[in-house]
């Protein structure tokens, strides 16, 4: 007769594979985390803005003409407020600590333009090191106090209208308009004359929404 042959069975011998499987799993996944971890800190490092410097240049900028200098530009320049660097700090979309962002930084430009009373509104990256960068943030006034009058007619009545406007009252970017109205009707025999006078102020709130 053929002698069968017997292996002894151990209970729990699957289990046991199966933890022996999981182990080396785990050790080659963690094994190919450390690697990617090298590999990133062998990239290039990622530059986060240290600080944000505010220039806004004044309406006539002796840096582009060399006349303005002298009166009566210098006199314009005295009488303008300079707009406050907060102003226009608060428009920035990046705060220092944040990593550089080209979109942020355009979406911030347009964001300065929009408040009115800024041109040439320009944000440069200047390299402090090669984790660190300061942005500059440079824009140029805007004249403006602008007085306006206006005339029509219309129902029978004539309607003059005379009025002052500020658009960055004490460089605060505060909107102040004050503005003196005479309606005349003139089918009435004699006319008559209605007059008041208006003061309105406002207080933009920034472009930058949360």
């Amino acid at each position: 007769m053929r002698s069968a042959l017997s292996l002894p069975w151990r209970a729990g011998a699957g289990s046991g594979r199966l933890r022996t499987l999981h182990t080396v799993a785990a050790t080659v996944c963690l094994a190919l985390l450390a690697l990617v971890a090298e590999a990133a800190a062998d990239g290039p490092p990622v530059q986060r803005v240290r600080r944000i410097i505010v220039d806004v240049r004044p309406i006539f900028d002796s840096e582009l003409d060399p006349d303005f200098t002298e009166a009566p530009y210098t006199w314009a320049n005295e009488i303008k407020i300079p707009t406050y660097a907060w102003i226009v700090r608060r428009e920035v979309l990046l705060t220092p600590g944040t990593p550089v962002d080209e979109r942020l930084l355009r979406e911030s430009e347009r964001n300065i333009r929009a408040l009115g009373f800024l041109r040439d509104v320009t944000i440069t990256v200047r390299v402090i090191d090669e984790r660190h960068v300061d942005l500059l943030v440079r824009a140029q006034e805007t004249w403006t106090f602008q007085p306006h009058l206006n005339i029509a007619f219309g129902g029978g009545s004539q309607t003059s209208t005379v009025g002052l406007t500020e658009k960055n009252l004490f460089g605060l970017g505060n909107k102040w308009v004050a503005e003196w109205l005479e309606r005349m009707r003139l089918r009435r025999v004699p006319s008559t004359t209605i007059s008041m006078a208006s003061l309105t102020f406002s207080v933009p709130a920034s472009t930058v929404t949360e």
